[in-house]
């Protein structure tokens, strides 16, 4: 997926639903269903920092996703 070409505001909705997992993922100790494993899979931390960087290229403000 090419980020440069979202809106901001798909941008911004991209990012929020990686951080929504991120936190479901912490709130489920268990891995019961659903479980995303976010910090099991690196493709969840190139996701992350792809739409982070790009965000920060725009100067959009956001909040990390820390995991």
């Amino acid at each position: 997926m090419d980020i440069t070409k979202l809106s901001e505001n798909g941008l911004k909705s991209f990012h929020l639903s990686v951080q929504k997992v991120a936190e479901a993922d912490a709130a489920n100790p268990q891995k019961s269903d659903p479980y995303y494993g976010v910090s099991e899979y690196a493709d969840w931390a190139q996701i992350r920092d792809e739409i982070e960087a790009e965000l920060e290229r725009r100067g959009i403000t956001f909040d990390p996703v820390v995991w």
